[in-house]
């Protein structure tokens, strides 16, 4: 595996450019366990991974409230998801606790074997023809998507509760409400309350926060 590349600073300069003056970085990234993450990924790929010709690992730890404690990922490593809509799209108005379009959603296709495509190759979910849990944060960032970005955005963290399984090929009901909506240095952040149900049961609740608009770097 190659020397790593810097997970953050790699992602950073596309939102604030080339500052003029020191620019402190944040993240949930703990020290230790990420050179551990590292080390083991090595280590693997040193051992059984020759035997089975892999030339890259994934791994992902996150702490229980979903930050992310250290990855490490190949050539493919963290990076902010940021996804561009149309210029006429204009600045979301919707008040708080107004409770956002239904969306439901089919969970075939793509979030059939989503866990695999993110770095999970457990084969437990699809022996059992479940749902992969990474696709309920996903489904939340496609409701934020649709009705609050205005540009480029940033998902930034989401608390789930798991309270059942979903069966591959069952139909999701996701059902959000703005509850929280400010502003900070980076941009507009807002603070979803997100239930998703299959068949009249709830499966997850996540509180999801995203930067739907990002402020305009500053130019030196």
């Amino acid at each position: 595996m190659a020397a790593p590349k810097p997970i953050v600073m790699t992602q950073v300069a596309s939102y604030v450019g080339r500052p003029d003056s020191d620019l402190v970085v944040v993240t949930t990234l703990d020290g230790r366990l990420q050179r551990i993450a590292e080390a083991e990924s090595q280590r693997l790929l040193d051992g059984p991974g020759k035997e089975r010709e892999a030339s890259q690992a994934a791994f992902v730890a996150l702490s229980p409230e979903g930050a992310v404690r250290a990855m490490v990922g190949g050539d493919s490593r963290a990076r902010l998801v940021a996804m561009p809509v149309a210029d006429d799209d204009g600045p979301s108005t919707r008040p708080l606790h107004q409770p956002l379009e239904p969306q439901v959603e089919a969970l075939v296709g793509e979030w059939d074997g989503y866990g695999l495509r993110t770095g999970d190759d457990l084969g437990l979910y699809a022996k059992a023809g479940i749902i992969h849990p990474a696709v309920w944060p996903a489904l939340a960032n496609s409701v934020v998507k649709r009705n609050l970005v205005e540009g480029p955005w940033v998902h930034t963290r989401s608390r789930i509760r798991h309270h059942g399984t979903a069966q591959v090929g069952a139909t999701a009901l996701v059902e959000a409400v703005v509850v929280d909506r400010f502003e900070t240095r980076s941009g507009s952040r807002a603070v979803l309350d997100i239930r998703i149900s299959v068949d009249g049961e709830l499966v997850a609740s996540l509180e999801h926060e995203a930067l739907v608009s990002l402020h305009p770097q500053r130019r030196p």
